[in-house]
């Protein structure tokens, strides 16, 4: 009776108690929040440096020609017209194109950006226009430079699209709207606003019938830019949190905390830890956690029946 007794008043303490929770951090007491609530935590705790004004530049320059690209037409249009007797309306026909294109690459850019991720199609959107800046130089008829300005403007849709997410990403809420305004003002801008200094400068250099062709040649240059892309831009903390790549996220932001890009030997700081199974993630949906999956810590009325059961 004694041994029951004493089995019986252990399965009431054990009923009540409830059992210690295993957590990914070190020596933390409670489970980690959302990842959303915690990148946002990390990014108010680093400061903007270095690293973050050679993304922003890398992103400012690109979308700047990007602008240039879409007053192409506008600048080089009389020229053209006169060089294969166009009408007004063969023109226009060109400008229609590009910005049909342009919303086209908007719409679909989003879709191939949350799967493929920011960086990668900010590097193809990039390389999408430059090569289709190439094909107008180069056109060979107005049909030839109609399918140019498609793959142009399709170009360019997505990489402004994807730039404008990409700097709402690396910075913390009360950095996001100057980062965004950044680059809309530097493409919508100080784009429009120097584009026709642009063919001034060209037609000045390279005068002549066939002057339209240098307008497009000159910006294919941002090709170049590919190469620091590749280099120096990662992927956001924000994209790869919510594909369940933790460590690559940590390693990024730990890039942005010491200002160090290029260089791979960068201490990682582990600002993010993958928040248990059933709580919220970056996109708003029940993140699922790799690894063995433990049950719930008993209710009181649980702990009651097991209880109950051992008597």
């Amino acid at each position: 009776m004694r041994a029951k007794d004493e089995n019986r008043g252990a399965a009431r303490v054990n009923a009540g108690a409830t059992p210690p929770q295993d957590l990914v951090s070190t020596g933390s007491s409670s489970p980690p929040g959302p990842l959303a609530e915690q990148i946002e935590n990390a990014f108010s705790k680093i400061k903007v440096g270095r690293a973050h004004y050679y993304i922003m530049a890398m992103m400012l320059l690109g979308v700047f020609f990007d602008s240039f690209e879409q007053n192409t037409v506008g600048v080089a249009g009389p020229v053209i017209r006169d060089y294969w007797g166009l009408s007004t309306a063969d023109i226009g026909f060109l400008n229609t194109v590009t910005f049909v294109m342009v919303a086209l690459g908007r719409v679909f850019t989003g879709a191939i950006a949350d799967r493929y991720g920011r960086r990668t199609l900010l590097i193809v959107n990039l390389a999408i226009y430059s090569l289709g800046s190439l094909a107008c130089a180069l056109a060979p008829s107005y049909g030839a430079l109609l399918v140019g300005r498609g793959i142009v403007g399709f170009g360019l849709g997505g990489e402004i699209a994807v730039a404008v997410v990409m700097a709402s990403e690396y910075f913390a809420a009360r950095q996001r709207g100057t980062a965004v305004a950044l680059i809309n003002v530097t493409a919508a801008g100080f784009g429009n606003m120097l584009a026709p200094l642009l063919g001034i400068i060209v037609f000045t250099v390279f005068p002549g019938a066939d002057g339209w062709r240098w307008v497009f040649g000159v910006l294919f240059l941002p090709a170049i830019l590919i190469i620091f892309f590749r280099r120096w831009v990662p992927e956001t903390p924000r994209f790869l949190a919510q594909q369940g790549r933790i460590t690559e996220a940590n390693h990024v932001i730990s890039q942005l905390a010491q200002g160090r890009l290029i260089n791979k030997n960068v201490e990682t700081t582990e600002y993010l830890i993958a928040p248990p199974q059933g709580t919220v993630g970056v996109s708003g949906t029940t993140s699922q956690v790799a690894g063995k999956q433990r049950s719930p810590p008993p209710t009181s009325f649980e702990g009651s029946t097991r209880a109950a059961q051992l008597c």
